[in-house]
């Protein structure tokens, strides 16, 4: 693997080859390592509202583009749950990143606490955005689950994909950057991210991430999402913060609400006493 960045500051490009792919970033600022990870079909531009008060509180932030969404394409590597959480210790490697927190929206959420379970020692905090709880769904082999049969089955005209991104946000910036995000998306990418999600991404719900985390749901998100993060705060014993008025894009359709509940998990975590 090899890393180029522009730098201009504490504010560089990078590109981090990997299996099949270049992955594409910015990193921005200087202190704690945090990662932000975007959901499937989206890109980085999900955390633009995120990003720059979290420089500006002391962190350091990275933001790639997973494998075959945004800049990160095109992918020779079929994405897998394996495959997609070493993308993010390749980028946090590159970077420099002995331990981050990670951030991650939908299915971001789903790898942050893939990696949060499999790699405690690189997982400082965990923040957990509109992302069921990875434990809702079976471990070890099984038969296609329903997602799968369906997915051949759904149409990915124009108008399909504006149904799904009027569906993922309440505003219509979020409804926009949804609808982009998805339109630029190779063909049969969508179905297979999603495949990862619905059948590889499963947990023993007795092995508890262990790292401060937070919760985060739109209260107009899907009601299989909010269920399963609901589960999975009574579970652990965690608060679930269920915003009004935001849908499964909470990063855009709420920004200052997001934003401030990142940073009381952040400063606690990262910057608290005690703490590197």
């Amino acid at each position: 693997m090899a890393q180029e960045v522009e730098m201009d500051g504490h504010d560089e490009q990078f590109a981090v080859r990997t299996a099949g792919c270049v992955l594409m970033g910015r990193v921005r600022g200087a202190g704690p390592a945090v990662m932000l990870l975007h959901g499937a079909g989206m890109d980085r531009a999900v955390f633009d509202d995120q990003v720059m008060p979290l420089v500006d509180a002391g962190f350091r932030v990275a933001v790639p583009d997973l494998r075959g969404h945004g800049r990160s394409r095109p992918s020779a590597t079929a994405p897998s749950a394996g495959v997609l959480e070493r993308d993010v210790l390749a980028v946090m490697d590159e970077l420099g990143m002995d331990r981050a927190a990670l951030v991650g929206q939908a299915l971001g959420g789903a790898i942050a606490q893939g990696l949060a379970r499999g790699h405690p020692e690189r997982v400082s905090a965990l923040a957990a955005l509109g992302a069921a709880w990875n434990a809702d769904r079976p471990t070890g082999p099984r038969p296609p689950g329903v997602l799968r049969r369906a997915l051949p089955r759904c149409p990915t005209g124009r108008a399909a994909l504006r149904r799904l991104a009027d569906s993922s946000s309440t505003t219509p910036r979020g409804r926009a950057l949804a609808l982009r995000s998805l339109a630029a998306l190779p063909a049969g990418l969508l179905r297979r991210t999603l495949v990862v999600v619905d059948e590889e991404l499963g947990a023993d719900p007795d092995q508890r991430v262990g790292v401060p985390t937070l919760l985060v749901c739109g209260a107009a998100d899907a009601a299989d999402v909010r269920a399963s993060m609901r589960r999975w705060a009574a579970h652990d014993g965690l608060a679930l913060h269920e915003i009004p008025g935001a849908g499964h894009l909470v990063t855009v359709d709420a920004p200052e609400e997001v934003t401030g509940l990142l940073l009381g998990l952040l400063t606690g975590a990262l910057t608290g006493p005690g703490r590197a």
